[in-house]
């Protein structure tokens, strides 16, 4: 994915979800915002789309999803070393929030509560979205497949004509 309206395209396929459950898009290549971004999300939106090879990172892909997830509910960038909203997010460490943050996670509307007497929990909802590309079969390639089955049609056919007549 390497343009906004390609984004636009992806959220439009996927509109009848409701407006409080996270679309989390996963794709094989990703271009958004300056470039050379691994995710990109809209803040205070619902839609995210991240590099699944980034987001797969064993040692910093939760910190990808976080990040992400987090600009949909209402957070900014924040320089402040270790905030999981800095600028970059290869690094591990950065899993911090600061009380303003969590404040503005509290009230977004993407929180929902399970609505139990007792604590009621209080989650959010996310639809994980795999987009792969289409193998594409070449045309002549597609012809001659095309052709083969036909031909097999065929054969097959007339056994299965001349076994009946036999019978």
């Amino acid at each position: 994915m390497d343009t906004s309206g390609e984004f636009e395209e992806l959220k439009s396929a996927f509109s009848g979800l409701a407006s409080n459950i996270i679309r989390l898009f996963f794709v094989d290549t990703l271009t958004c915002g300056s470039g050379g971004a691994a995710g990109c999300a809209e803040i205070g939106g619902n839609d995210i789309v991240v590099n699944s090879t980034y987001a797969a990172n064993a040692s910093w892909g939760h910190v990808l999803i976080a990040h992400e997830i987090d600009h949909n509910l209402n957070l900014g960038h924040n320089s402040t070393t270790g905030n999981v909203m800095r600028n970059r997010v290869d690094n591990a460490a950065n899993v911090d929030f600061l009380p303003d943050q969590i404040t503005t996670i509290g009230i977004s509307l993407l929180i929902q509560n399970d609505g139990s007497r007792n604590s009621g929990q209080r989650f959010i909802s996310i639809t994980p979205i795999l987009v792969t590309a289409a193998a594409a079969v070449p045309i002549p390639g597609a012809i001659v497949l095309f052709f083969s089955a036909i031909a097999s049609i065929g054969v097959f056919g007339r056994k299965n004509n001349q076994h009946n007549h036999h019978a």
